[in-house]
């Protein structure tokens, strides 16, 4: 039984309500805060200036509209959204110190991306422990965000093992890993490879069943409408039911995307940890380890794409907030 199964209708969908919008928010600044890397690369200084000005702006809207509706009526849910408030605040810090003063973080972008990557990093995932303890911990909206750390865990160690075979790495591949490495490394929890992977082992299955079971108390209890995104069957009860498959593969594309990525970083860990491993390398080998990174790399650089996606279908079908009665006065 999911632990959504605990709360009235009328107190768990005006949390979907603001969850939703704020997990859909979260991944398009994030998006938005990824081409500031392209426009500096480029030298486009003043459309950079005009991107860390827009990130500040709808952070600040996006706390707005949050504390607009707060506090709810289950206190249970509040501190799921208290949790998910601290990181929205420490996002807004950071943006606001970039517009301050623009001109000392363009000089430096990097360097501040960095460290503003590693203190949100640090933050959300303490934050995803304190939210295990308050929803499942398979839960099919908080799995991925504590599978996406466990990964960066294991990939890091991995990676530092590639370290003595640079000589196969492309300049290109080692610039990707350490673009994903870098604003992680000095945060890594597990004590060595085996208890990384353990770890990632610990949740990478995907368990079809627990995520369709998900899907359709998420839609029952989120009063979930389908009718402006699904067309064609003619009754509701089909609408629902295409809905509700729709959710489904939308959540699986994420944990096929984890699990994609993972295969690929054990590959790597299979290959080249041992006595003698990564020595004497065939051509047949070496080639699977360019494929390998790529796939790694990719898949990483996916993991917002296919959030952005899923959130995107569950922000369009919890209906908006119609009676402020179902909030605390």
């Amino acid at each position: 039984m999911t632990w959504m199964n605990d709360f009235k209708t009328e107190d768990f969908a005006p949390f979907a309500y603001l969850t939703t919008r704020r997990d859909l928010a979260y991944y398009e600044i994030s998006e938005k805060e990824g081409f500031l890397d392209s426009l500096k690369a480029t030298n486009k200084k003043e459309e950079w200036k005009s991107g860390v000005l827009e990130l500040e702006h709808l952070q600040t809207e996006n706390i707005r509209f949050l504390q607009k509706h707060l506090p709810l009526a289950s206190n249970h849910l509040n501190y799921i959204l208290d949790i998910h408030m601290d990181v929205e605040h420490q996002r807004l810090k950071s943006y606001q110190s970039f517009a301050a003063s623009p001109d000392t973080h363009w000089r430096s972008w990097r360097k501040h991306s960095i460290q503003r990557a590693r203190e949100e990093m640090k933050l959300e995932r303490d934050q995803l422990g304190r939210l295990a303890d308050l929803m499942d911990y398979g839960d099919a909206r908080l799995k991925p965000g504590m599978l996406i750390y466990r990964l960066l865990d294991f990939l890091i160690l991995v990676a530092d093992k590639l370290g003595e075979h640079s000589d196969l790495l492309s300049l290109d591949e080692r610039l990707k890993l350490r673009a994903l490495v870098q604003p992680y490394f000095k945060s890594v929890r597990a004590k060595g490879r085996l208890e990384a992977q353990k770890k990632v082992e610990e949740l990478i299955n995907i368990d079809h069943s627990r995520i369709k079971e998900w899907a359709v108390v998420f839609v029952d209890k989120s009063n979930a409408d389908f009718s402006n995104v699904i067309y064609g069957p003619k009754t509701k009860a089909a609408i629902k039911d295409r809905g509700i498959q729709q959710l489904y593969a939308l959540s699986m594309a994420v944990n096929e995307n984890l699990a994609t990525t993972y295969r690929h970083i054990k590959w790597i860990s299979d290959n080249f940890y041992g006595p003698n491993k990564g020595q004497n390398l065939t051509a047949d080998v070496e080639e699977q380890l360019h494929s390998a990174i790529e796939e790694i790399t990719s898949g990483f650089n996916n993991y917002n794409l296919t959030q952005l996606d899923y959130n995107m279908f569950l922000a369009s079908i919890v209906p908006p907030l119609e009676s402020r009665a179902w909030l605390k006065s």
